[in-house]
């Protein structure tokens, strides 16, 4: 069993600054916390958004399945124990730290995304597109080790290490995959 603490604090930190979507010292203070509106059950699958003044201090908002230890739980949605799905979307979100920092602050951030979407749609705003970049080197990533280590090696990895061997395994597999590419 993963523990919630975990995927709060060891799951983002670690991965994010192995990825290096983002600056990494933009990393540390960030919160994921599970969004209180019931919206899991309006977006197939869930999803989430990241807000702040600072990237350094932003809040990562994640629909309530994702912390749903249960997987048959919203409509098979529950990913409190899935690392692929957590590293899956905090891949992208985490793009948008740097997004924050180049609005400058909150409103400006949310006002450019907002017109943004109103204007070209979700899927068609460049800062949506650069921050799948993102999870798709996640994704990249992923399959590698996969491959390379076998198929539930995240989840090894994740559930039976101590913090400074999981620490010191990305960072193997991570120069692995670098040196692969």
């Amino acid at each position: 069993m993963i523990k919630a603490e975990q995927r709060q604090i060891v799951w983002i930190e670690l991965y994010l600054a192995v990825v290096k979507c983002c600056e990494v010292d933009y990393l540390g203070s960030n919160r994921v916390v599970a969004s209180t509106s019931g919206e899991a059950e309006q977006v197939k699958g869930g999803g989430a958004v990241t807000l702040g003044d600072d990237p350094r201090h932003a809040t990562i908002t994640l629909t309530k399945n994702y912390f749903e230890d249960d997987a048959s739980k919203y409509d098979n949605n529950g990913y409190g124990q899935n690392i692929y799905v957590w590293f899956d979307i905090l891949g992208h979100e985490v793009k948008h730290l740097d997004h924050i920092a180049e609005s400058g602050n909150k409103l400006s951030y949310v006002v450019k995304f907002f017109g943004a979407y109103m204007k070209m749609g979700h899927d068609n705003v460049p800062e949506e597109k650069e921050a799948d970049l993102c999870r798709n080197r996640f994704n990249d990533f992923y399959n590698h080790v996969s491959k390379i280590y076998g198929v539930d090696s995240f989840k090894k990895l994740f559930s039976e290490k101590a913090d400074k061997e999981i620490i010191q395994t990305i960072d193997l597999w991570w120069n692995d995959f670098k040196n692969i590419k």
